[in-house]
């Protein structure tokens, strides 16, 4: 993953490993010039419509939260190349959990 660029202005600079459904990621982010974390659903489940929707609702549940100890979320979507759904909030040094 790493190299690459999702949703055509999240280019990934590291990984930060998974929980076997979903991968961490830092990435930076060109429209905003700063580090971000990202959360992709894993290839493998890419076909699991239920699971993606499940993703989506609670990450876009995620992006109205607003507290100082939370690293505030931003984006809900999928990439246009490949359809990986990411979720993507402030740069955070611990785990991202939805």
């Amino acid at each position: 993953m790493q190299g690459n660029t999702l949703a055509g202005r999240f280019a990934v600079t590291e990984g930060r490993g998974d929980d076997g459904v979903f991968a961490r990621l830092t990435a930076r982010d060109a429209e905003r010039d700063a580090d971000v974390t990202l959360q992709i659903l894993l290839p493998q489940f890419a076909g699991d419509a239920e699971l993606i929707g499940a993703f989506r609702a609670a990450a876009t549940a995620a992006t109205k939260l607003s507290h100082p100890h939370i690293a505030a979320p931003f984006y809900v979507g999928a990439d246009a190349g490949n359809g990986i759904a990411c979720f993507v909030a402030e740069e955070s040094t611990g785990d991202i959990d939805l």
